[in-house]
């Protein structure tokens, strides 16, 4: 083979890898989902960020099942109004009051997985849920609420957001489950329904409820369902 064979044949494999490089890149890349999601409420604020990419669970071009994975920032934001209960064994005799913080905080940030089916070309379903991550946000003086609607100040109590979110029902988690309608190439709108644990861990959690029952416990959790609905780039 001349030297100029050679050259020929160097020139057209580092092309050929340029090219197949370039189309893993573009593989890589395409697929992702970045959207923005509030979610509706009573009492409360709470919007979304996250981003995701899609794979496909089948070889076939035009599968409708996806896998999803990524990333999902949760700010939750509540007066005193936003009621939290103990998250123990004996339920009955803890939960007989609530527990009021003077504001909710919360900001988590967490691992997610998603489950992505596509009805129709523009029409699309999503189930998704939260798995492991870090919360943080301001320590909030709590309050007893008693059964009788009384309050009772909590001296011996401030809450601080849980720091460490599990799927194994630790911590601050947001799971969603939503329609979406592709009105362009590139954009989608979003309605469903969100299910939101906030949780807050007392530094000192011992005192007596309304029937004089000691209660020991570190771990105060609300639970909300409601509305969301948000904007999603797909690129």
């Amino acid at each position: 083979m001349t030297k100029k064979n050679i050259i020929s044949v160097a020139i057209l494999l580092i092309a050929s890898m340029n090219s197949n490089a370039q189309s893993k890149s573009k593989s890589i890349l395409r697929n992702w989902d970045y959207g923005f999601t509030n979610m509706i409420s009573t009492g409360m604020y709470t919007p979304c960020l996250d981003i995701k990419q899609y794979f496909n669970l089948s070889k076939k071009k035009n599968t409708k099942l996806q896998l999803g994975f990524g990333v999902r920032f949760t700010h939750t934001s509540s007066g005193s109004c936003m009621p939290y209960y103990n998250i123990v064994v004996d339920k009955a005799a803890a939960n007989l009051d609530t527990f009021g913080l003077n504001k909710t905080r919360i900001n988590s940030l967490n691992t997610l997985l998603a489950l992505h089916y596509r009805i129709i070309s523009k029409l699309n379903v999503e189930a998704n849920i939260d798995l492991v991550g870090l919360a943080f946000g301001a320590s909030q003086n709590a309050f007893l609420r008693k059964q009788d609607g009384s309050d009772s100040t909590f001296v011996t109590a401030i809450g601080s957001p849980a720091s460490t979110n599990t799927i194994s029902s630790k911590g601050n988690l947001n799971n969603e489950i939503f329609f979406s309608y592709k009105f362009n190439p590139h954009w989608k709108a979003k309605l469903g329904a969100s299910y939101l644990w906030s949780e807050y861990n007392f530094a000192n959690p011992t005192y007596k409820n309304t029937s004089g029952a000691v209660i020991t416990n570190d771990r105060i959790r609300n639970t909300s369902i409601g509305f969301n609905f948000g904007m999603i780039y797909h690129f």
